[in-house]
């Protein structure tokens, strides 16, 4: 336990004012002991941020958690004083800095500049802080004020930039200017086509204003942009699901979306590629998901049939009837597909074997499913036309639903059957208050119409009918529109001057535009990451040696790597939330041999790892950690005469597994294990001597690494007496020990003196009168850096008010002010960043062209714009 000693002991120290310097790190190079507060730091909030993220249990102390948060913050402003370049400390500093304990703004912002300087493609920050800014921001006018002033400075980071986009182009929306949303959407996939969102949002908008600003515009230029937008929305749709895919592969529903959209556009054959990666997700998904293959398979019959692929039909529903026999469609798209290809007698075999093999299954049932007598009704309507039959099976069909809706599925189908026996005043009876847009709803209405002899209303009516969403009907609907537009009848086309493309040739003209978008960015290799990931996607930690000695620093270096260039797969690999890799990185360590009442795996730390929005082909993220933190740290500083081996397992992405630790989300991606040896320091004489004369003549760092020894050393041996430790250390001389640490409390080099007087916090013994008037003495040290280490040392084991009230005024170093104000348990003085919003923001900064992404394009352009 630590003693508090009676504060008469430093009258006499606290009453010597001297000039205080504020130099900082002069010319000498104090990188080394930069990097030691970076790692006493990390000690602090790293168990903080695992409680925070559920990877440990919460805190009873939340004052305590507060208090560590600040500490940390505070040797991370110590360690950038010391190391203007030590990047790992400006960037963890920004994240402290933005923390609801701290939320300094403006000391956040110069974190991030001063971060940026050293390296300059890191995204994670800035979307820290834009982020931190508009969550601090309290009104929307202010909100949009700053997105508008930070825009132009965010070309380098094209996601972000993006985001920034797509926030101010939903506030746009909400002050009404639906039009501006619109555009800034649209700029904002642009900028960066990994952000779907904005593309998602875009749909969720009301139609831009066609009429605003059109005045001195010709009708036939009104048109054309009408039909941009028409051309835009159905590309932008398609690439919403397709980058949707991209940014996360084994994204089932978005694969299913795709499909969908693509087949009611009448772009069948693309959908087409779209199918296998869907039944590779259902298989990932396990066994219970059979009926969706089954279905799947089913709506890919109908979709190669409807874009003319007759022999993948075929191959198709014999696939499917393997596994399902008694599939009767599936048997009747076959038969249709091989009377495409002239196999009339297989076509009519398979027809009639299928009819008469549902047939005899129905009789077989005493009570018949209502559902396969009208399926049966549909095949002999539309797939092997038989009048009686359709009849017969439809009239069953509907007689047997009981509830009014589920009597709504048989009638369009028993419509259809009175047509086909000639008795359209029946058929109508059955198509009151329809859906005019269902294609057997609507071709029954024609063929009323047709019996009636108004071939004009069937014509008109057919047209209506969305040829891409009839399925195998369209044929039906096509043939019946030929015969109705021959000579005899007069036809409905359009004026040939119209400018507008006809029905006929805007599908082939939307095929194009959006084959060609999808080949200008994907070359659908991505569709080959759910089978093996591990070919696309490496994480890897890397430790200077596999040897460590105590004392060492453990920073380790963590790897995100694309390795698709590597296996002949190119495709840039998405990350963030939702997307395939959300780059979480958490750390464990197991020591081998386990110390007593030691819960293992050890969890370490965490890190988020989103310096890329997208990691291109052969480019990898990289991040320094410090690793001998928390429980690990305490093992090794404690015992430093034993030997240890360290086993480090990281997870990417990490998730709780059934055993109560963790995995990686996807299971290939599970990095390997990383080992290293902490040898054992053996104090024999020669060695203790040696050490000994580095702390007494030694060079400033040769005097630091055995001071450092020391102090493990005494810590050690103060266990061994208490009894707390499962071997028998090495005696030390620990008078000598300390009398080394003291004496160099007054050297020449104050990076020696402070590292001195931290060492006396270390190993937790009693302190003498002339040990803690030593270390009073250096708290009117020339350099900040001693009065900053000595100031944690004293403050647990004496009474610093007197030497407080005489700082409050004399002490000029912000830092140290910052110190005391942390150790009387008193809040910061925060720096603002107002803004000083105008009555109407400025809209200039949005003018300018951002650089877009490398890997992005904008939309291609279907017709000049005005």
């Amino acid at each position: 336990m630590i003693m508090k000693f009676p504060k008469n002991n430093l009258t006499i120290a606290f009453l010597v004012i001297l000039q205080v310097s504020l130099l900082s790190a002069q010319q000498q190079d104090y990188s080394n002991e930069s990097k030691f507060l970076c790692c006493l730091a990390r000690n602090y909030w790293s168990p903080v941020e695992l409680q925070y993220l559920g990877y440990l249990p919460p805190s009873a102390d939340s004052e305590a958690d507060m208090h560590n948060i600040r500490k940390a913050t505070l040797l991370l402003q110590a360690a950038v004083e010391l190391d203007p370049a030590n990047e790992m400390a400006w960037r963890d500093l920004n994240i402290l800095l933005t923390s609801d304990v701290v939320n300094d703004p403006g000391r956040a912002a110069e974190a991030l500049f001063q971060y940026s300087q050293l390296v300059n493609d890191d995204l994670q920050p800035v979307l820290n802080w834009v982020s931190y800014r508009l969550n601090n921001l309290q009104d929307r006018e202010s909100r949009e004020y700053f997105l508008q002033q930070t825009i132009p400075s965010l070309n380098a980071y094209p996601f972000a930039l993006s985001q920034a986009l797509t926030q101010l182009a939903i506030m746009q929306y909400e002050k009404g200017d639906t039009d501006n949303a619109h555009a800034l959407l649209l700029r904002a996939y642009n900028v960066s086509r990994f952000n779907v969102d904005a593309l998602a949002r875009k749909f969720t908008l009301p139609e831009p204003d066609f009429t605003k600003n059109t005045e001195n515009l010709s009708s036939e230029k009104i048109d054309q942009i009408i039909q941009n937008y028409y051309y835009d929305t159905h590309i932008s749709l398609v690439l919403r699901w397709r980058q949707r895919i991209q940014n996360q592969p084994y994204d089932l529903d978005a694969t299913l979306e795709l499909i969908e959209v693509l087949k009611e556009m009448g772009l069948h054959e693309l959908a087409q590629k779209y199918y296998p990666h869907a039944y590779n997700l259902i298989g990932l998904a396990g066994s219970g998901q059979s009926d969706l293959k089954n279905q799947l398979r089913f709506r890919q019959i109908v979709s190669a049939y409807s874009a003319n692929l007759y022999a993948d039909s075929i191959t198709l529903a014999q696939q499917l009837l393997r596994d399902n026999p008694d599939d009767l469609l599936a048997a009747g798209l076959m038969g249709l597909a091989m009377k495409k290809l002239d196999l009339n007698t297989d076509a009519q075999n398979t027809l009639k074997t299928a009819g008469d093999r549902a047939v005899q299954k129905l009789q077989q049932t005493g009570n018949p499913d209502p559902t396969a007598l009208n399926e049966l009704a549909w095949f002999f309507c539309f797939i092997d036309p038989d009048p009686v039959r359709a009849l017969q099976f439809a009239q069953r069909a509907y007689d047997a639903f009981e509830s009014s809706q589920d009597k709504r599925l048989a009638a369009p189908n028993l419509a259809y059957a009175w047509i086909m026996n000639d008795k359209p005043d029946d058929a109508e009876n059955y198509l009151k208050n329809f859906d005019p847009n269902d294609p057997v709803v609507s071709l029954t209405q024609s063929k009323i119409l047709i019996a009636r002899q108004d071939p004009d209303a069937a014509v008109a009516l057919l047209q209506k009918i969305d040829l891409a969403a009839a399925g195998i009907l369209a044929e039906n609907i096509s043939d019946t529109l030929n015969k109705l537009r021959e000579p005899s009848i007069p036809q409905t086309a359009a004026d040939p001057d119209d400018s507008t493309p006809s029905s006929a040739e805007q599908p082939d003209l939307l095929k194009t535009l959006i084959t060609n978008n999808l080949a200008g960015r994907y070359n659908d290799n991505d569709l080959l990451i759910v089978s093996a990931p591990e070919k696309f996607i490496s994480c890897s930690m890397r430790l200077p040696s596999d040897i460590v000695r105590p004392g060492d620093p453990m920073i380790a270096k963590l790897y995100l790597s694309n390795i698709s260039d590597l296996n002949k797969t190119k495709t840039p690999v998405a990350l963030g939330p939702e997307n395939l890799i959300d780059p979480h990185v958490l750390i464990t360590a197991e020591i081998t041999p386990k110390p007593q009442s030691l819960i293992q795996p050890i969890i370490l730390v965490h890190r988020y790892m989103l310096q890329s929005a997208a990691l291109a082909p052969g480019k990898s993220s990289a991040s320094s950690e410090i690793l001998n933190v928390g429980q690990l740290r305490q093992v090794l500083e404690n015992h430093p005469q034993r030997d240890y081996q360290i086993t480090f397992q990281i997870y990417l992405d990490p998730v709780a597994d059934s055993q109560g630790s963790f995995a990686c989300k996807i299971p290939a991606l599970q990095p390997a294990p990383v080992t290293v040896s902490r040898k054992a320091f053996v104090p024999t004489p020669d060695r203790m001597n040696s050490y000994l004369r580095d702390a007494k003549m030694g060079s400033a760092n040769k005097r630091i690494n055995a001071l450092k020894l020391f102090a493990s050393l005494l810590m050690e041996d103060r266990l061994a007496r208490r009894g707390q430790l499962n071997y028998q250390p090495y005696p030390v001389d620990t008078v000598a020990i300390r009398s080394a640490l003291a004496s160099n409390l007054s050297n020449p080099e104050p990076r020696v003196r402070a590292v001195a007087a931290w060492s006396f916090q270390t190993f937790q013994y009693k302190l003498t009168t002339r040990e803690i008037r030593q270390l009073a003495e250096m708290i009117n040290d020339d350099h900040w850096f001693c009065r900053f280490m000595v100031l944690d040392t004293l403050e647990p084991i004496t009474d610093l008010n007197e030497y407080f009230d005489w700082a409050e005024t004399f002490e000029e170093n912000p830092l140290i002010k910052r110190q005391i104000k942390l150790l009387q348990n008193q809040p910061w003085q925060v720096i603002d960043l107002p803004l000083d919003v105008p009555q109407e923001a400025p809209q200039d900064s949005l003018d300018s062209q951002a650089p877009q992404d490398t890997q992005d394009s904008p939309i291609e352009p279907t017709a000049p714009l005005p």
